[in-house]
């Protein structure tokens, strides 16, 4: 049996048996292609470092932010 990484990456709402080719319903903190040399081979994202030190909330204590989107686009 031959396993192999998705590449497509994360697709979800099919049943298994209809799951398009190359992706997976199960997966996080992926990375299909290798940052420095462009080799799809896949891989683990890195962690996040601390965004910003403003606190954001209306009161004096700190809230916890639920998520942040950053879009990035490489061509």
């Amino acid at each position: 049996m031959e396993l192999e990484f998705p590449l497509q990456g994360f697709h979800k709402g099919v049943r298994a048996g209809s799951q398009p080719e190359g992706t997976t319903p199960h997966i996080k903190n992926m990375r299909p292609v290798e940052p420095l040399g462009d080799r799809a081979r896949g891989g683990q994202r890195p962690p996040v470092d601390k965004w910003s030190t403003i606190l954001l909330s209306d009161s004096n204590t700190p809230s916890p932010i639920v998520e942040i989107v950053q879009v990035t686009v490489v061509s």
